[in-house]
């Protein structure tokens, strides 16, 4: 194909039919079968008959095509599958065709990403020492594929839950606790390993750091004055 991908608005504007502005495939496993729907659209006030040829590749599939005719604002659903065989990236092309030329509409499928988020640094404050204070902070997978995350935390601080799991998209909640055995600035990096289960060897798992920092003190009551005077009371 020698057409040049235009964006969206000006395929719009040039041919009149709008399907979107690309297809996008996205946490998939090799050997499954995966399905999006098209919908091609006439924004032109008058009929339009609509064409398509089917993607190249063999890991893209449609139905024979067949050609639309749409009546001006009238839109059609087709359905594009896609059948991955290995762990790697696929694009390939819709052609449409027009009374008014040709264009393309690009199809990627990308490598499901593991990927997880959570703050560099969390300052738990103050706390009294031999006493326990809490800060929480959120963990969120922000990858396409389900992932297991542990902690490993030292002391005097402590992550919870240790363990744990999210479907992509999903958040959970972590406490970081703060226990100091002394009146000091204590800071300690907290080590959370990430595990998708791809299989994509060493990339699998993923360690990342949090700074954590927190101040011990000394428990004690102060005044903000040094005498009460009662005055004068009856006897």
């Amino acid at each position: 194909m020698h057409h040049t991908v235009l964006p969206r608005d000006e395929r719009v504007r040039r041919f009149g039919i709008d399907v979107g502005e690309k297809l996008h495939f996205s946490g998939w496993r090799p050997g499954g079968e995966y399905r999006q729907k098209i919908i091609v659209k006439n924004v032109f006030k008058q009929m339009q008959t609509v064409s398509y040829r089917l993607p190249e590749t063999k890991f893209f599939s449609m139905k024979f095509p067949e050609p639309l005719k749409l009546g001006a604002g009238v839109q059609v659903a087709l359905e594009l599958v896609f059948r991955p065989l290995l762990l790697e990236p696929y694009e390939d092309f819709i052609e449409f065709s027009t009374s008014e030329g040709s264009f393309l509409l690009p199809v990627h499928a990308t490598v499901p990403v593991t990927a997880f988020h959570f703050p560099p640094s969390l300052d738990v404050g103050f706390c009294a020492v031999q006493e326990t204070i809490s800060a929480t902070f959120p963990l969120t997978n922000t990858g396409d594929v389900p992932i297991t995350f542990t902690w490993k935390c030292p002391a005097p601080f402590s992550v919870s839950p240790l363990k744990g799991s999210l479907q992509p998209g999903e958040k959970k909640v972590c406490s970081a606790s703060f226990s100091p055995q002394a009146a000091s600035v204590t800071l300690a990096r907290a080590i959370c390993t990430v595990s998708s289960g791809s299989g994509k060897g060493k990339g699998d798992m993923i360690p990342k750091k949090i700074k954590l920092s927190g101040v011990g003190k000394f428990a004690h009551v102060s005044l903000d004055q040094n005498a009460l005077d009662f005055g004068s009371v009856t006897a």
